[in-house]
């Protein structure tokens, strides 16, 4: 204890000691307490015991003998206390040195360490290994911690840092930089830095390179932990490095110091869902948290994982007993959720409005620019964004549009989850659609909209293609044309397109329906449906064509209502709502009698016969598809008469007209081939291989069950094949060759197992 009771440390210009103060932190870390309890017990302020233990008060007689008596010293230990309360602390900073070398001091500046830090706890470890373990030879640790503003930077920079104290004997510096505000310069800061570590201030250099130099000397052959917080970039951090090894160094910014040599970097993410529950039931209280369970979620579903919102939300519960959970939730739920994210000094948006405000009030282009990307993202209500996507939205080139939005995910103001896709977070989106609003003219912010809308339009219509192209394309002339959309080599890649789109596509709908024109929106479920109807995304399908079908009433366009009313009547179909499925292809083939076009007049009908058919009203189905046959008007293309003259031969096959069913499949088959429609053409296979075995043409059914195997196979159609297989089993079984019918329903199982498809059981049964 003789070394700390001799210290001293230089606080606004008077030589105080530390002894008393560090010797009064161990005998509380010995009894594991932090300052809160200490005081607590004691009734002395936290506050006054921080500043007691950084050495920067001495404390009256009466204060140490309550702080003594709280942590049980025995005699001893008591007067130990007292007598390093009572050494020599009378020189002034302002005497004559007698030497010129600076007193050696221990500072003890770090801010006091929150009571209920949570979760961070892989950041916790790194960061404590890097700091503690990460000593090399000659260099100098020094670790960034990176991220959004309310992410929680500066709290888990000070936790570390206290977690590191013993190794770091010789003291810890703490310097808020002010850099997303208003940067402090770096010259005064190694001022104010030099009287921490005891240089007086008559021995402090006019010129900043003299005091880094003199930093550097000062610092030199001491174990000195330094946190500088809230830095504004690489250049205002790097005169404060030191200069030898064994000072540890860790930095917070909003920026990622991408230049700064030899720091390890942590790019801090939001809480997961397990530590934001954590610590929001801290905040809040076990039991009301478990009374309103779903209310938590709810309310931590909007703070989205940002520990300053959660923060801020809890604080406000447990100021207001009488609220419920409930109607905090309700409260987050309404149109701007910021405005109760805010309490006392605290408030996520002015957390978010800093890191904006650099950009926008900068003279630079570039950081113009940004800000206005920013601004329109904030338009945008779907997931992440493709770069092509943003581009037009922002209505640049993709360079332009790529330079802007790095800018951004730099500030951290937007996410990057993968190359060339950006997100917002929730609450930056509210802010940024709030910046929208206040900054961007109304004619703007629909043309922004339009631009993204129509950007899906061309990119959804260039992917139907992989899976409809015999339907009638719309013209796309008419809507802005994109700088760039996506390609895809074959089927497969619109598909995996259209899977990693798919949470968008909505909000494309949603955004174009908000539009004083919405035409997109009702275009854009029209082209959805050929996707969707491949790949079983009826629950967005039904989300897009209920909002095109708004938007088409909104317009009075009979045709966009009727082509929409089939693809609701399609999503109820699949949700096995059949008898609401019926209804809405009524209403949809009653439109499309009215003068409409031949494309939908005969595809309505026929869609209004499939559902007849699927409720097993098979010979109102047939009469419905043989009137579309007859009356339909004009041209309609061979594979699109394919698939229905598909429908019709399945629905004589389900009463028992085989002949009739191969009679109809035939020259449909050939009308597919004419239009090179391999799926049509599988499936019309399939068909006929349905009506052999139907009419006991056990040989014939295999040739075509056979072909439709090659063609899915071909197709890489898994489902299908899987489909085709077990048929061609049930074929075998039929014509009394059981070795191979089990051969092919295990060659079905196989592959409707790989493919993770329902059908798997059926075919399981039929092997035991």
């Amino acid at each position: 204890m003789s070394a700390l009771s001799s210290s001293v440390d230089c606080v606004w210009g008077v030589w105080v000691t530390v002894g008393f103060g560090a010797l009064l932190r161990d005998f509380r870390l010995k009894a594991g307490w932090t300052q809160e309890d200490l005081a607590e017990r004691s009734g002395v302020s936290m506050h006054a015991i921080s500043v007691l233990e950084a050495g920067r008060r001495t404390p009256r007689i009466s204060s140490v003998s309550r702080l003594a008596a709280a942590l049980g010293l025995d005699d001893a230990s008591r007067e130990q206390l007292v007598a390093a309360l009572r050494a020599p602390t009378t020189t002034t900073a302002d005497a004559p040195a007698a030497t010129t070398e600076p007193a050696r001091v221990v500072p003890r500046l770090l801010p006091y360490d929150v009571a209920d830090f949570t979760g961070r706890s892989q950041a916790l470890a790194d960061l404590t290994e890097q700091m503690v373990g990460g000593h090399r030879p000659g260099m100098v640790v020094i670790s960034t911690i990176a991220g959004m503003g309310g992410i929680g930077k500066s709290t888990l920079a000070v936790h570390v840092a206290h977690r590191c104290l013993a190794d770091f004997p010789d003291g810890q510096l703490y310097v808020e930089l002010r850099g997303a505000t208003n940067p402090r310069d770096p010259g005064e800061v190694l001022t104010d830095l030099l009287r921490e570590l005891g240089v007086p201030p008559q021995q402090v250099p006019p010129q900043p390179e003299a005091r880094a130099a003199l930093y550097r000397s000062t610092l030199a052959g001491r174990r000195v932990l330094l946190v500088l917080d809230d830095a504004k970039d690489a250049a205002q951090v790097r005169p404060l490095l030191p200069g030898t090894p064994g000072c540890g160094v860790l930095i917070t910014s909003r920026s990622r110091l991408a230049t700064l040599a030899g720091a390890a970097r942590l790019d801090l993410d939001v809480f997961s869902p397990a530590e934001a529950l954590e610590l929001f039931t801290t905040l809040v209280g076990a039991e009301r948290v478990a009374a309103e369970l779903v209310a938590a979620s709810r309310i931590l579903d909007q703070c989205a994982g940002l520990p300053l919102a959660i923060r801020i939300a809890g604080a406000r519960l447990a100021s207001r007993p009488a609220w419920s959970l409930s109607s905090l939730a309700d409260r987050l739920a309404g149109a701007r959720p910021l405005d109760e994210l805010a309490i006392e000094d605290a408030a996520v948006r002015a957390s978010f409005r800093v890191s904006y405000d650099t950009l926008n009030s900068s003279t630079a282009p570039a950081d113009r620019a940004a800000a206005r990307a920013f601004r329109l993202l904030g338009l945008w209500g779907g997931a992440d964004l493709a770069l092509e996507a943003a581009a037009a939205l922002l209505g640049c080139s993709v360079d332009e549009a790529d330079r802007a939005l790095e800018a951004l995910v730099d500030a951290h103001l937007l996410d990057s989850p993968a190359m060339g896709r950006y997100r917002l977070h929730d609450l930056l989106r509210a802010y940024a659609g709030e910046c929208a609003e206040a900054e961007e003219a109304q004619q703007d912010r629909w043309a922004a909209g339009e631009r993204l809308a129509s950007w899906y339009l061309h990119a959804v219509t260039a992917a139907a293609d992989w899976f409809n192209d015999q339907r009638v394309r719309p013209d796309l002339t008419v809507f802005p044309a994109p700088a760039a959309l996506p390609t895809q080599a074959d089927r497969a890649a619109a598909i995996a397109w259209a899977r990693q789109e798919r949470p968008n596509f909505t909000a494309a709908a949603t955004l174009a329906g908000a539009q004083p024109e919405p035409v997109i929106a009702w275009r854009l479920g029209a082209e959805l449906f050929h996707i969707f109807s491949q790949t079983g995304y009826w629950d967005d399908l039904e989300a897009c064509d209920t909002v095109g079908l708004r938007a088409a009433r909104q317009l009075g366009d009979r045709v966009a209502q009727a082509r929409m009313l089939v693809g609701l009547s399609s999503a109820d179909r699949l949700a096995g709502r059949l008898e609401e499925s019926l209804v809405k292809a009524r209403e949809a083939y009653e439109l499309a009698e009215d003068g409409t076009s031949d494309y939908t007049h005969f595809t309505t009908m026929i869609h209004y016969a499939s559902s007849l058919h699927c409720l097993e009203r098979y010979e109102e189905a047939i009469a419905a598809y043989e009137h579309a046959f007859a009356t339909r008007r004009g041209e309609v293309r061979p594979g699109v008469l394919a698939a229905a003259m598909n429908n019709l031969g399945y629905a004589y096959h389900k009463l028992g007209r085989h002949q009739d069913a191969i009679e109809c499949y035939l020259p449909a088959l050939a009308l597919s081939r004419q239009a090179q429609s391999a799926y049509v053409d599988a499936a019309l296979l399939d068909g006929l291989g349905r009506a052999h075995l139907g009419a006991g043409e056990f040989d014939r059914a295999v040739e075509r069950f056979d072909e439709a195997v090659l063609l899915r196979t071909r197709l890489g159609d898994q489902a299908g094949l899987g489909s085709t297989l077990e048929q061609l089993g049930d074929t075998h079984r039929a014509a009394d060759r059981p070795e191979q019918a089990r051969e092919a329903w295990t060659r079905a199982l196989h592959v409707l197992e790989a493919a993770r498809h329902p059908g798997a059981e059926a075919v399981r049964a039929k092997l035991i």
